[in-house]
């Protein structure tokens, strides 16, 4: 097995990337709601191997996958998706409510890019006891 070393924009917090296989990446991130999402730091993302899973809670929001409304981010990655060859999954239930309004979304989702292959099933969060 053949491993490489990943960045990630430094806009994004990087919570320990990893190798799958040679050429093949799944990267684990969490992208800040303050931050506003820009098309090259996906893209940078996307290429930076051959097929490439990425994972993790974007905040973006967008009705296609989803959340009950639409968000700058959203509409972005969303309009990125339709330009290029990335999928975009998501959970089917929300994961994230709101206290203020108890609107519900779904912000964790995955971009995946050339995996022929691939089944994303959510399961419970696993925590220490």
């Amino acid at each position: 097995m053949n491993c490489v070393a990943a960045t990630v924009p430094k806009v994004l917090e990087e919570e320990q990337p990893f190798t799958y296989a040679a050429h093949s990446l799944i990267i684990r991130l969490h992208f800040p709601p303050q931050i506003l999402l820009r098309e090259n730091d996906i893209t940078e993302i996307l290429d930076t191997g051959a097929s490439v899973i990425a994972a993790g809670d974007f905040n973006v929001k967008h009705q296609a996958w989803g959340s009950g409304r639409a968000n700058r981010n959203g509409r972005i990655l969303l309009e990125l998706a339709d330009n290029t060859d990335m999928f975009i999954e998501a959970p089917l239930d929300p994961m994230y409510y709101d206290a203020r309004d108890f609107h519900a979304d779904i912000l964790d989702i995955a971009l995946v890019k050339d995996v022929l292959q691939y089944f994303l099933e959510l399961r419970e969060k696993i925590t220490a006891a």
